[in-house]
C-alpha cells in the first residue's frame, strides 16, 4: 500500500470535476501489480499528477429524502511507467474509467439524503 490516492475536486471545470493523483509521502507512487508465472510482480508505477483531461461527473439518483450519488470517472492522460516483465517505457496515454456509488448514513447507520449540485 502506498500513500497515494485519487483526489476528486468538487468544483466543476467544463463538464468534469478534475481528478488528481496525490501522495502524502514524497517520492511515492501508485503501484500496479500483475501475476506473472504464479507470482505477483510490480508491473507499473503512477506518480503524483493531474491527468491531462477528463475527470469525474456527479449524478444524483433518486428523490428526497433518500438520494444517492453516482460518480462517473473518465480520466485521460495518466502518466505511467512500465516496470520489469511488463516493459520499460513511460507514457501518458493511460485512461481510467469507472463508476462509484456513494450512499450516506448517519451515526445510527440510517440512510440519509445525499446529492451534488
Amino acid at each position: 500500500m502506498t500513500s497515494c490516492a485519487f483526489v476528486i475536486t468538487s468544483k466543476k471545470v467544463g463538464n468534469h470535476s478534475p481528478v488528481h493523483i496525490e501522495c502524502t509521502t514524497p517520492g511515492d507512487h501508485i503501484h500496479v501489480n500483475a501475476t506473472f508465472l504464479g507470482s505477483e510482480v510490480q508491473c507499473a508505477t503512477i506518480p503524483p499528477q493531474t491527468p491531462t483531461s477528463g475527470g469525474a461527473v456527479f449524478h444524483s439518483v433518486g428523490s428526497p429524502p433518500k438520494r444517492t450519488l453516482t460518480i462517473e470517472f473518465t480520466v485521460v492522460g495518466i502518466e505511467i511507467t512500465e516496470k520489469g516483465v511488463c516493459g520499460s517505457s513511460t507514457s501518458n496515454v493511460t485512461e481510467y474509467k469507472g463508476n462509484v456509488l456513494v450512499q450516506g448514513t448517519n451515526t445510527n447507520n440510517e440512510e440519509i439524503d445525499l446529492w451534488w449540485e
